[in-house]
């Protein structure tokens, strides 16, 4: 790197202040895991390990809420059987 030039801009001299930002722009949104708006439709890539990752976390989660509920549900008709 030459002296006197911006390591974050190199195009700029060190000496000129980085442009400030405009006093009414938003603040940019959270992107979504999707990259693109068509990710949400294309097939599942089974060569890609983060998709495959959070599809199995998914999977995972609904097991686990379902297991949840067939206990809450035998728990409940345990306690109103007729004794």
């Amino acid at each position: 790197m030459a002296p006197g030039r911006n390591q974050d801009a190199p195009d700029r001299p060190a000496t000129e202040p980085p442009a400030a930002p405009h006093p009414h722009a938003r603040a940019p949104r959270m992107r979504d895991t999707a990259e693109d708006a068509d990710d949400r439709t294309r097939p599942m890539d089974q060569n890609n390990p983060k998709q495959m990752s959070r599809h199995l976390w998914w999977r995972v989660g609904y097991f686990l809420f379902a297991i949840h509920l067939v206990a809450l549900l035998m728990i409940f008709a345990m306690s109103h059987a007729p004794k």
